[in-house]
Order: structure tokens, then sequence, then C-alpha cells
């Protein structure tokens, strides 16, 4: 009876795990803090999802936890023009902080609030390796997001996109 009953405890053990791990962003999290290296940060069989700002397309990975808003795009070399990181933060807005550690190329940031560009911030440039935290420049918006778009330097000026122009998001 004893047997049975571990066995039943380890059977119970097993499908918690099962189920835990299929919850999007659990196993990043946990490979992240235990320092099991991942390809990409969990982010190469993430579904891709679009983004049309103004009349230009972007195909975007989601960073919806707060790991994957952690590492952001740091984790990259380049990023083609037609593609970025989409930051949520839910429709009550929220007025996040971004900055550069880590980062290997320069982006645009674009902030979306309903829909809508409230404001770009262009050109962010890269920070050289050695530079104390508290001197790394940060970048927020001047009022609450609901959605933030990472893309490549310029693209914004490139492909038109300006304030006031709509967002349709995948969300």
């Amino acid at each position: 009876m004893k047997q049975i009953l571990i066995l039943f405890a380890i059977l119970i053990g097993v499908l918690l795990l099962a189920y835990w791990s299929s919850k999007p962003g659990n196993l990043e999290g946990f490979f992240v803090k235990t320092g099991i290296p991942i390809a990409n940060s969990g982010n190469a069989n993430q579904e891709k999802k679009f983004v049309t700002v103004g009349s230009t397309q972007f195909q975007v990975e989601l960073a919806q936890n707060e790991q994957a808003r952690k590492v952001g795009l740091s984790t990259r070399d380049a990023l083609p023009e037609n593609e970025g990181m989409l930051f949520t933060f839910g429709k009550n807005g929220f007025q996040p902080t971004f900055w550069m550690k880590g980062m290997k190329f320069p982006i645009d940031i674009i902030w979306i609030k309903d829909s809508v560009v409230s404001e770009i911030t262009p050109d962010v440039p890269t920070v050289a390796s050695g530079i104390p935290d508290n001197e790394i420049p940060q970048y927020s918006p001047k009022s609450k997001v609901d959605y933030v778009l990472e893309i490549p330097a310029n693209v914004a000026q490139k492909r038109g996109i300006k304030v006031g122009d709509s967002a349709v998001l995948p969300l």
C-alpha cells in the first residue's frame, strides 16, 4: 500500500510539473534563473505576431512577462528592418523605463497608447561595455502607454512612421 501511495504522489508531481512547464514563460524563467543556457533566451520557438504601424507591418516577438521584458532584444546581434519586439503592459497603461544595457545595435522606440503612436524615441544608441549601471541613460514616455515597439534604428523615419499613426496590434 505504501508503494502505491508513493507512485501516486510521483505521478501527481509529474503531472503538476508538466502543467506548470506548459505555461508561457515558466521554463524560460527557470532556465535563466538556474543559469542553464537556452538558445535565444527561450524565444526560438515563440510564435511570431504582426504589428502594423501607419502603413508598415512588422513581424514581432511578444515580451509579455517580466523575464522577456528584462532580456528584450539584448541577445540579438542585429534585427531586420521588418522585425521588432512588442512589449505589452495591459489596458490600464504603464510608464515603463527602458535602457540599452547589453544591446548590440541601436533602436527606435515607438510608444503606443490606445492603438495610436503617442511618441517616438529615435535612434537610441548602444552603451559601451563597462559603463556603470547608474550612468546608463534611461528612456521613458511622457505619459502612460499600453505597448512599446522596438525596431531597428532609423526605420521609423525611413517608413514615415509618426506620432498619431494608428497601430494594429496582435492582442
